[in-house]
């Protein structure tokens, strides 16, 4: 059977073939980082002592717990499969990584108390930007409900959000 990775790049149907000898190197330096990051934390990598037990021998401090370091400590380097789970943990830090990288916590107090905590990205707030721009009249409509329930003096607080019912459509459409 033949691939199209071997096929010339000017051969027809090759389109994303080549973006992926491209990009593979940009992509793989992304798979790598993270791990990276973290043995440039850890004391003992760069020595990797044959009669020691552990290569991972202390950490300097500036490392925190995390998924990546709990797999680290538990790596046995003289396992047969050791380069396989390797792989396996760049890969899946890297997605950790990217899928948290772009998080941020957002959290709303009342009198004190925390009555509202989730995570979304910030890439929902890129969303709506967007679906404003793109549509003014929506952007037009919200900010009538706003002046109409909250007026000028003042800005929306959780107390508004039942009276302002087309505004919390908006939220939900772009967290959807």
């Amino acid at each position: 059977m033949l691939k199209v990775r071997y096929f010339p790049s000017w051969f027809p149907g090759t389109h994303y073939a080549n973006f992926a000898r491209k990009s593979s190197a940009a992509f793989r330096k992304l798979r790598e980082f993270p791990y990276h990051q973290m043995l440039d934390k850890i004391v003992g990598y760069s020595s990797r002592l044959k009669n020691s037990d552990s290569w991972l021998l202390q950490a300097k401090g500036t490392a925190r717990p995390s998924f990546l370091l709990t797999q680290l400590e538990t790596l046995d380097q003289k396992e047969s499969d050791a380069k396989t789970k390797i792989d396996l943990i760049q890969t899946v830090s890297t997605i950790l990584y990217v899928a948290g990288a772009d998080t941020v916590s957002v959290s709303a107090l009342y009198e004190g108390i925390l009555i509202y905590e989730a995570y979304q990205t910030s890439a929902s707030l890129a969303f709506f930007v967007l679906a404003m721009v793109l549509y003014p009249g929506c952007q037009a409509k919200a900010q009538e409900e706003i002046d109409a329930v909250v007026g000028s003096d003042r800005l929306p607080d959780f107390h508004d959000r039942k009276s302002l019912p087309y505004l919390e459509c908006l939220v939900q459409e772009t967290l959807r």
